[in-house]
């Protein structure tokens, strides 16, 4: 609790206590030190008459004094005051002493007080606890815990001793019954001051040297003990001079010291480190410290000065005369301070000061001094009487006085008078100007325009309406508000029309006939002009107000006329089936709108045509008629050769046509036969019937062997093993060698002519000795014309039986009988059956007008497009390119006369196609069915080769190198990709489907319009689909099921297999045939790697794109993508390791040190071995079988198992199997042993 140092001076010498006090004011009148802290004065709460106090404590209810019995003639006394300072009572002490130190416990109230030779405790009632003795030498201090469990007392002892004078302290520390728990000494130095923090853990002594009259002296000892409840010293603290007094704060945070010297120290407990050190003209002989936040009074002589824990002093002041001693509550709001003449009570807490304003932002000044500007909240001022003054522009000065007492806050809020008022302005319409005393200030809504008091004169202006005029007063403080209708003008309109007469209606109101002339308000309005024999004429117009509008109206005829002129004349005229006359016919009327016109003449074709009739115009239709045409029907042995009249490509045999009467050069063509050509002549109406025997342009070898299994090259090519029936060949010589491992070559030349057959039969002869002979063997060799033998009846391509053909093909038909048998009708022959009997006739093409440069353009599609070019011809539709007149934009446009079933199916069925937008689909831009079906779809240029412009993969040369293929099946994949993510399904792709760009981007078209083919009598291709590129689950439903993804997916397949081969999977001498093949689960296509073993990587996926079921096929083109890529870093992945193959021989060929060479061993084996299994992974089956042949010379336990691997990879690759999973887990296996048998 602090220091009794002064009692000491007292008891010892009164005498220089005065002059220690009379000295001491000089020095503080001549060191008064100023300071920006309130003066303590203010805040004094109350003060009472104290004859002598030496020492005061103080918690929230009660303030215990010590009284020196040097003043009262040795009889000290203790008193005991309330926190209002009412005496409660005293307690006298019965022996004389001189009382030092006080102290009270903040919880329960318990007093303990020191004196020179007696502890003593006391209820706060005045009664005592107890009594112990303790001598306490020159100087004492005592402190008590919050509850007074324990108290610690400090003592001093200056004492001539044998070996001269000694100075000691000791510490002890006392329990609340009054006996001594321990005692410290400290020797060479007296303890000056102490104190307990609350919950008692810990003890705070300081220390300094008396002289030998028992005075601190100037002798620097000063320090700081920091014990522990059991007295042990657990840290310390050097100060700068003699510990005067100490105090801690309730929560044990912080730790006060005062010292001689005038130093004040904030100690942290936990660190003892400086929190803060201050400096004052005198010793610090009282401190006293709160809680949070942490107020800390001091006293040095006469004055006190409290501050915060960051050293800014709050308040200051002299209290009287000294020496003066204080106590500050626990939560800081109090202080009490006792001299020698009283004790006095202050409040520590400032007052405050809120200033608030409507509206905020004004200025606050307090006894003319700005503060700043509202709101202002908790300013802190001194006690006093303050005069505020609020101030803001536009605004009367608001003054008020008000008085503040110490620990008082006070609120002032203002309502501000303004000096102005606001004007605001609304109009019907808004937008109009506003004027205020001939100033514009904006357009309307005008809202809360600020205006000085006064009276103003508003104008409001707005074209089309008059002027608002008006004065308005405008109050302080007040919003004066105008709400103005404005009046529009009236518009004028004057109404004519051509010829006049006509009646007039305005919004359904008759006005009378034209001409006329009207006023109206401004507005839209609807006007009618009608006359008898005219059309209504209608239209809508707006008036402004002011404005002035005139109308002037053409009426134009019901009717129009029609005149028709043929050649020659004498043609009847029919308009919408009725006979309106011959030709010429003039002028005949006809009502608006469109109409069907028929001309006929006997021997003559009838020509139809439609006409618009416009109102008061004549239409002129002048008609060449055509001759009534003849027909030409061409069939061909074999089927499917392309005919050409004139040099104009027509289509496949079997084929009828409808020809202009007329001679014509025919001309029939088709791949390994020669043309085939004649001219015919046709009357009208005549028939004619023309059928060609074509001849082949090649001829066959069957080349056999004994053994079989020889392989047989022709002109030093490959072409397969023994045996080999009916390989086509050019007419000509070719040199035919033959090969087997263990037996001598065998070679011959044979000549082969156009449609024979040529047959080599080798008898090989196996080596007998070391010595190689080769011998040159010769055979009769026998041409003939290939017919078909009761042997070679048993066989078709493939190995496919015909009785099996057969039977497919009676299945085929009887699926349309069966169907119809079901519905309880009769079976009709199936479509592919009627087919193959007669071909569908074409239908007659429309007339050419002689402004049509572009052959087979529609008529009826000239007023919309250009034609630039005729592009060919598909299943049912004609393919232009055209200039669109609207735009001018160049496009391809599809054309088609369907019949009505399939035109009603036609914008259903394309309307898919507008969904997909892809870089690899042809995009469709409209569709239309009138006045005939047609697309207009995005114009794809195609690319020149041989000086032949190629526009589809149709044409498109093949086969084409690997990569080519790959790019144009990754671009078609991308495409069916982004469709059948929209459920969009293709079902007839093919190469003709597959358009190209000039950049050989691949562009999938005709989405849909397989479904419109199958509905079309007039199309060419069975069930819409091409029969060569169809699904086995389109040619037989209830066998493979229906059609979906999966399907595109099997002719994607098809499209890549005769990209890399130049041949579709499945072949024969009719679609028929290829058909029952399709169809038929056990015939299936040879891989690819038969026509190219670099393709056998291929083969495998091959067998999931051309599985006959879908379930074995890929199920999405994402899973095909995905194995194109892994294919594709497989592969790079054994070139790469080829390459460090290569470069691991080339070191071990260099390496002369035994175990890097049984290293490079090793790591060579490694390689190999993960050769070996990329080979087979890619179905590299000659690269696998090069792989493990240099495995070989690595192994010895596993040799007979890599020759039997090699032996099993060999005749795989002769039958063109390809490598399944489990042949590669053995493979893997087999690998792992050789691997570890090198690695021991």
């Amino acid at each position: 609790m602090g220091g009794g140092v002064w009692g000491v001076v007292f008891m010892k010498n009164k005498k220089l206590c005065a002059v220690i006090l009379f000295f001491l004011a000089i020095i503080l009148s001549a060191n008064n030190v100023s300071s920006a802290s309130s003066n303590l004065s203010n805040y004094l709460l109350w003060q009472r008459d104290n004859p002598a106090g030496c020492a005061i404590a103080m918690n929230d209810q009660y303030i215990a004094i010590g009284q020196d019995g040097w003043i009262t003639g040795g009889i000290s006394r203790i008193y005991l005051v309330d926190i209002t300072g009412n005496m409660l009572w005293s307690y006298q002490f019965q022996d004389i002493s001189y009382l030092i130190d006080i102290a009270i416990s903040s919880e329960n109230n318990i007093i303990v007080a020191i004196s020179q030779q007696e502890l003593v405790a006391l209820t706060p009632q005045g009664k005592t606890l107890y009594k112990q003795s303790i001598w306490g030498g020159d100087y004492v201090s005592v402190d008590t815990t919050s509850y007074g469990e324990y108290t610690v007392v400090g003592t001093g002892i200056m004492a001539d001793t044998n070996e001269g004078p000694k100075q000691w302290g000791e510490i002890y520390l006392v329990s609340s019954s009054g006996s001594i728990t321990w005692k410290k000494t400290i020797d060479g130095k007296s303890i000056t001051a102490v104190a307990i923090s609350d919950d008692g853990s810990y003890i705070v002594a300081g220390t300094g040297c008396l002289s030998g009259t028992g005075e601190i002296s100037s002798s620097q000892c000063g320090e700081i003990y920091i014990l522990d409840k059991s007295g042990n010293i657990i840290n310390q603290y050097i100060t700068s001079a003699n510990v005067d007094s100490i105090d801690i704060s309730p929560d044990g945070k912080y730790i006060s010291v005062g010292l001689t010297n005038g130093d004040l120290l904030i100690l942290d407990r936990s660190t003892l480190l400086l929190v803060g050190e201050y400096h004052y003209s005198s010793s610090i002989h009282s401190v006293s410290i709160s809680g949070p936040p942490y107020k800390i009074a001091a006293t040095f002589f006469t004055s006190v000065v409290i501050l915060d824990i960051r050293g800014n002093e709050l308040l200051k002041g002299d209290v009287g005369r000294g020496p003066v001693y204080v106590a500050i509550t626990k939560n800081g709001n109090n202080l009490a301070v006792i001299n020698e003449e009283e004790l006095q009570m202050y409040t520590i807490i400032p007052p405050h000061i809120t200033v608030r304003s409507y509206p905020s932002g004004a200025e606050v000044y307090l006894n003319g001094r700005l503060i700043g500007q509202t709101p202002i909240e908790n300013y802190q001022v001194d006690p006093g009487t303050y005069e505020v003054k609020i101030i803001k522009e536009g605004y009367q000065d608001y003054t008020t006085t008000v008085t503040l007492d110490a620990g008082e806050s006070k609120t002032i809020s203002a309502t501000l008078t303004p000096t102005f008022g606001y004007l605001t302005i609304y109009s019907s319409p808004s937008g109009a100007e506003v004027y205020l005393n001939g100033t514009y200030i904006g357009t309307t809504p005008v809202e809360n325009h600020k205006l000085d008091v006064g009276t103003y004169e508003i104008e409001i202006k707005k074209e089309s309406y008059s002027q608002y005029t008006q004065k308005v007063t405008i109050n302080p403080g007040e919003t004066t508000t105008l709400n103005v209708n404005l009046n529009e003008l009236p518009a004028s309109l004057r109404i004519e029309s051509t010829p006049s007469g006509a009646e007039v209606y305005i919004n359904g109101d008759y006005y009378g006939t034209t001409p006329i002339e009207t006023t109206l308000s401004a507005g839209t309005y609807t006007i009618r002009i009608t006359k008898q024999d005219y059309e209504d004429y209608t239209t809508k117009i707006t008036l402004e107000a002011g404005g002035e509008k005139k109308l002037t109206a053409t009426l134009t005829p019901k009717f129009g006329y029609l005149t028709v002129t043929s050649s020659p004349s004498g043609a009847e005229v029919y308009v919408d089936s009725n006979y309106i006359g011959t030709t010429p016919l003039e002028d005949y009327k006809l009502s608006t709108g469109e109409h069907s016109v028929v001309v006929k003449k006997n021997d003559y074709q009838d020509y139809e045509t439609t006409v618009t009739i416009e109102p008061g115009k004549t239409e002129k239709l002048e008609v060449t008629l055509s001759k009534e045409p003849g027909t030409l029907k061409i069939t061909s042995e074999p089927s499917g050769a392309k005919v050409y009249i004139g040099g104009d490509y027509k289509g496949t045999t079997p084929l009828t046509l409808n020809l202009a009467p007329g001679t014509y050069d025919v001309k029939l063509t088709m791949k390994d036969y020669e043309d085939y050509t004649t001219t015919v002549t046709l009357s009208p109406g005549e028939t004619k019937s023309l059928s060609a025997t074509l001849k082949p342009a090649y001829g066959y070898l069957s080349v056999e062997s004994d053994p079989s299994g020889a392989e047989v090259y022709v002109d030093g090519n490959y072409i397969g093993t023994t045996p080999i029936t009916d390989y086509k060949l050019s007419p000509g010589e070719h040199s035919i060698r033959i090969k087997k491992d263990g037996y001598e070559e065998y070679t011959k030349t044979v000549s082969v002519e156009a449609g024979k057959s040529v047959s080599v039969s080798a008898g090989l002869v196996a080596i007998q000795t070391i010595q190689e002979t080769t011998t040159t063997h010769s055979e009769t060799v026998y041409s003939q014309t290939k017919q078909s033998s009761p042997t070679e009846a048993g066989r078709t391509d493939g190995g496919l039986n015909p009785t099996y053909l057969i039977a497919a093909l009676i299945g085929l038909i009887a699926v349309g009988g069966i169907a119809a048998k079901a519905k309880g009708g009769k079976p009709k022959p199936s479509p592919l059956a009627e087919r193959a009997v007669t071909p569908a006739p074409a239908k007659k093409p429309a007339p050419k007008p002689a402004s049509n440069p572009v052959p087979y353009f529609p008529p009826e599609l000239l007023d919309k497009y250009e034609p630039l070019e005729f592009l060919g011809e598909g299943g049912f539709a004609k393919v232009f390119k055209v200039k669109r007149k609207s735009d001018g934009k160049v496009i391809a446009l599809k054309v088609s006369r369907l019949d009505e079933k399939a035109k009603r199916f036609f914008l259903k069925e394309v309307k898919a196609w507008r969904l997909l937008d892809h870089k690899n689909i042809v995009k469709l831009y409209n569709a239309f069915d009138e006045p005939l079906p047609h697309l207009e779809i995005e114009f794809v240029d195609g690319i020149e080769i041989n000086g032949e412009v190629i526009r589809d993969l149709g044409k498109y040369p093949k086969p084409v190198d690997e990569e080519k293929a790959l790019s144009f099946i990754r671009g078609i994949a991308e495409g069916l990709k982004h469709a059948h993510g929209k459920q969009v399904y293709h079902r007839d792709l093919k190469p003709q489907n597959v358009l190209i760009t000039s950049d050989l981007t691949p562009k999938i078209t005709d989405w849909g319009l397989a479904k419109v083919g199958a509905v079309s009598t007039t199309a060419t291709t069975t069930k819409g689909l091409t029969l060569l590129y169809a699904a086995p689950e389109q040619l037989d439903d209830e066998t493979y099921g229906h059609t979906d993804q999966r399907t595109d997916i099997y002719q994607l397949g098809l499209i890549f297999y005769e990209l890399l081969t130049g041949k579709l999977p499945y072949q024969g001498t009719s679609p028929a045939v290829v058909m029952a093949k399709v169809i038929n689960p056990a015939v299936k296509p040879k891989p690819p790697s038969h026509f190219n073993r670099a393709l056998a990587k291929y083969d495998g996926i091959f067998e999931k794109l051309l599985a006959k079921r879908k379930g074995d096929r890929y199920g999405s083109v994402e899973e095909f993508l995905r194995d194109l890529e892994l294919m594709k870093k497989l592969d790079e992945e054994r070139k790469a390791l080829e390459k460090e193959i290569e470069r691991t021989k080339t070191t071990m060929s260099m390496t002369t040190d035994s175990r890097e060479l049984k290293k490079l061993m090793r790591q060579l084996v490694e390689q190999l071995s993960r050769n070996a299994l990329l080979h087979a992974q890619l179905n590299d089956k000659a690269g696998l079988i090069n792989a493990l042949e240099d495995l070989r010379a690595f192994t010895k336990e596993h040799k007979d198992e890599i020759e039997n691997a090699i032996s099993q990879f060999e005749l795989m690759m002769r039958e063109s199997v390809p490598i399944s999973k489990s042949t590669l887990d053995e493979l893997r296996v087999l690998l792992h042993k050789v691997q570890r048998e090198v690695e021991g």
